[in-house]
């Protein structure tokens, strides 16, 4: 009896490592993709000589095909291309990006190139974040390894974000971003060549899933889960000042490039073990908890860079907010895929998603409005004030998400 649970859980063990190799290539992928950024966010302010308003205009342009998910989860449940509905999808997109790549490598970048660009990419990952994502949700709830699912995959992204951050700043101190895009090509280059030949998909027969649209209309009458997208929009809707602290980093406390980029590797580096902590405590402790705090602790860490005089105090609050602002982002994500209903995971999951990057969105926005108005510190006390408000959702949060029929759908 011993020898069969042994081998049961082996065998489990063996299908859980499969998703995890799959979610950690995927989001080290898209984590990558931000490598050329530091170098990018230099060009633009350097040589195009744009002020924060409009980088900020610019960055948060690309981040439109991200709100519109919800789509892509209607294409990838209900149209398979060739009988997959995640595999070709995936294929398709990162030869997309890895031709972009090669482009702006051979030709470089201009305003009108680069805002094309963005938008083309920003649909790709966003395609794949998806199938991805649909995959994740259906699997995690299966299982009961939401939580831990995507602890992989952000740890993995955090691993992306830690190379990122080291030569990310000695591309931008030293060569270009068209550098950093061949470097992203090539990467992107070995995640296909992986894909292909080691993700295995179960094809579908027929050409149309009609159960998808079935899930999609009970979806949206659901009432809870509306509820639940109110409060994450706004959670992650406070105005974003990161934009304007690296300005400050580079224009007040005279931080070089490399030390930026170092700042992002470390913050990245000790996310990868709040990724870790969050694997381990997600099925333990209640999640309604776990969002309380980590609310709390936005909060509280927003004000914190209130006080932000020189490098050594950039530094701690790197390594302290990379650990526990994993954690929050964990819990938040955790929250989403427990309560995606079923039959809708694409789209649901992405309807989710599109939420926080439309608020995301809209945070960039909003940030880089104010900053001119009414400075930094004054950004920053507003932020972390709308992150608090947030407090008031939790008592009416349901992680049980119902049909009209009162059937569980997600739990």
């Amino acid at each position: 009896m011993n020898m069969k649970l042994n081998r049961n859980q082996i065998k489990m063990k063996i299908k859980y490592f499969k998703y995890y190799i799959l979610f950690a290539l995927i989001y080290f992928g898209q984590g990558i993709y931000h490598l050329p950024y530091q170098s990018l966010e230099l060009w633009l302010k350097k040589v195009m000589g744009l002020g924060v308003d409009k980088v900020a205009y610019i960055s948060a342009f690309a981040t439109i095909p991200w709100t519109i998910k919800p789509l892509y989860g209607i294409i990838s449940d209900t149209f398979p291309i060739c009988g997959y509905r995640r595999k070709s999808y995936l294929i398709i997109n990162y030869i997309l990006i890895v031709l972009t790549g090669l482009y702006i490598f051979s030709y470089g970048l201009t305003i009108s190139s680069l805002l094309i660009i963005n938008v083309l990419c920003a649909i790709a990952f966003a395609m794949n974040d998806v199938c991805c994502d649909s995959i994740m949700v259906e699997k995690g709830q299966e299982f009961n390894m939401t939580g831990v699912f995507q602890s992989v995959q952000w740890g993995a992204s955090s691993i992306a974000s830690v190379l990122v951050g080291l030569f990310g700043g000695l591309i931008a101190q030293y060569l270009n971003y068209q550098i950093a895009y061949l470097f992203v090509s090539i990467v992107t280059i070995g995640i296909l060549l992986f894909l292909v030949k080691n993700y295995k998909e179960k094809k579908r027969t027929e050409k149309i899933n009609t159960k998808s649209f079935i899930g999609i209309k009970k979806a949206i009458k659901n009432k809870q889960l509306w509820l639940a997208l109110v409060f994450l929009f706004c959670l992650w809707f406070s105005p974003s000042f990161g934009l304007a602290l690296r300005w400050k980093m580079r224009d007040v406390l005279h931080f070089n490039e490399l030390f930026i980029g170092l700042l992002g590797t470390t913050g990245a580096g000790f996310g990868i073990l709040g990724a870790i902590i969050y694997g381990k405590i997600c099925r333990k402790v209640p999640l309604k908890k776990l969002l309380t705090w980590s609310i709390i602790f936005s909060g509280a860490t927003t004000f914190c860079f209130l006080y932000y005089p020189n490098w050594i105090i950039a530094l701690v609050y790197a390594i302290l907010f990379g650990i526990f602002g994993m954690i929050s982002h964990l819990v938040v994500l955790d929250y989403s895929a427990k309560i995606t209903p079923k039959e809708a995971e694409g789209f649901a999951f992405a309807g989710i998603c599109s939420i926080l990057n439309l608020s995301g969105m809209l945070s960039g926005v909003v940030g880089g409005f104010l900053y001119p108005i009414i400075g930094l510190n004054w950004l920053i006390i507003i932020s972390g004030t709308f992150t608090l408000l947030c407090l008031f959702f939790i008592p009416h949060l349901k992680l049980e998400i119902k049909n009209e029929d009162n059937s569980i759908l997600s739990r």
